[in-house]
């Protein structure tokens, strides 16, 4: 990895514990870039783009996807679960944002 992408892995990385706030968790810097990489791939292939190409268009739906991912790890394989009076209904992270990409017209044929 280069020192340019180094750089924006970080800051990318920053942004999603800002947005998980509360729910982030010391020290799972590399879990998050785990995660992030490995949607970014689904992302990629999803939308045929090439990785030079536009792919901040995909970086809302990869980052949404993370977010999700990460708040739901511990709770893999359940589709519902209640806690006291709260119930939570899972969906499948990876098909969501697949169809999010090609809803929103960023899938290109190959």
């Amino acid at each position: 990895m280069d020192e340019k992408s180094k750089v924006k892995i970080e800051e990318i990385i920053e942004k999603i514990k800002n947005v998980l706030g509360a729910n982030y968790r010391e020290n799972t810097e590399e879990l998050i870039e785990d995660t992030y990489n490995e949607m970014y791939s689904i992302a990629l292939n999803t939308s045929h783009l090439k990785s030079s190409n536009k792919e901040e268009l995909l970086y809302p739906y990869i980052k949404e996807a993370v977010v999700s991912k990460y708040i739901r790890m511990g709770a893999e394989g359940m589709s519902n679960r209640n806690e006291g009076s709260e119930s939570s209904s899972f969906i499948d992270i990876e098909e969501k944002m697949r169809n999010d990409i090609i809803r929103a017209g960023l899938r290109r044929l190959p």
